[in-house]
Parts: structure tokens; C-alpha cells; sequence
């Protein structure tokens, strides 16, 4: 699209501001402030802009329905949210994890979502990862029980993909 061709020619000179994770389990909602430090830098480490850290945590709205649908409304919950940032950066980043128990009685990533907006909350560049797509399987975000620790490892897990997809779709796209 149109605003997606201007983020990659802006992103080596854009500041983004990089929010908390959001992590969907069974139980609701939660935010990983680490995730978006993680973030922060590794956009400032690979010449994708320059990366800062917000406090903000964007209220994604209700998980429900199929992936695709819940990113969609998630994007669009998240750009309607758009004014309660006070800062001044050119895009807005967040992303969504959605943690599921397993059937063994542990913990898998289910889906992976990067939001990146524009100065006026319009999806700028975003995507999704599943099990349809071969880095998130290589990953193997799966653990064998549902303790605080595995549900850390999977976020750090689902950041790595996240970043690593990030670098190949604007790689992928200046390719173009």
C-alpha cells in the first residue's frame, strides 16, 4: 500500500515509539514492558529508525474470532487509541502475542502480530505470523507447562520472530 511504501522509505529516518507488548492468554490480557525495550533497541541496532520506549498500554479490545479477524480489530482498536500518545514519534509499534494452553497441558504461541501505524493512527505497515509461516515453526514456541517461566520464554521467543520478521519485510520490500 501506499502508506507501507512510505514507512520503508522513511524507516531508516523515522522515530518509533515502541509500546509494552500486549499478551493474550486464556486468563485476558497482559503487557511486557521488556518486549518493548527489546524492540526499542534492536530498531535503533539495525538502522530502522530510531527506537524509544513508551509507557502506554493500548487496550486491544475483545479476543475473538479467527486470527486474521482478531488483528484487524486489534489494529483498529489500537489506531482509535491513537490520541492518548502525547509523544511526537512518526510511527507507533506494538506487538501482540497470543499465548494458548496446550492439549499435554502446557503453553504454546498460537500468533504473533506487529502492529506499525502512522502520526494518525492508520496502519502503516503490520503483519501477523503463524504456524503458516516458516519462522515462527522454526521457532518452536512451545513449552511444557504454563509456569511464569515458560510464558516468559515465550515472549522473548515471539519478540525474536516479531524483530527478525520486521527486518525481512522491510528488507523484502526495499528489495522491490
Amino acid at each position: 500500500t501506499e502508506l507501507a511504501d512510505e514507512f520503508v522509505q522513511a524507516v531508516p529516518d523515522a522515530t518509533i515509539a515502541v509500546f509494552p507488548a500486549i499478551v493474550r492468554t486464556v486468563e485476558g490480557t497482559s503487557y511486557d514492558p521488556a518486549a518493548a525495550e527489546r524492540i526499542a533497541t534492536f530498531i535503533r541496532d539495525n538502522a530502522l529508525g530510531t527506537g524509544q520506549t513508551a509507557d502506554l498500554q493500548f487496550e486491544p479490545g475483545e479476543a475473538e474470532g479467527v486470527q486474521f479477524r482478531l488483528f484487524k480489530k486489534s489494529v483498529e482498536a489500537i489506531g482509535k487509541q491513537r490520541d492518548d500518545y502525547a509523544g511526537d514519534a512518526d510511527y507507533l509499534l506494538v506487538t501482540e502475542y497470543l499465548l494458548t494452553p496446550t492439549r499435554s497441558g502446557g503453553m504454546a504461541a498460537g500468533g504473533i502480530h506487529c502492529y506499525i501505524l502512522d502520526r494518525s493512527g492508520e496502519n502503516a505497515f503490520s503483519f501477523l505470523l503463524n504456524s503458516h509461516h516458516k519462522p515462527f515453526v522454526d521457532a518452536g514456541l512451545r513449552r511444557p507447562d504454563q509456569s511464569t517461566e515458560s510464558r516468559a520464554w515465550l515472549v522473548e521467543q515471539c519478540t525474536g520472530v516479531a524483530l527478525e520478521a520486521l527486518k525481512g519485510q522491510v528488507a523484502s520490500a526495499n528489495d522491490q
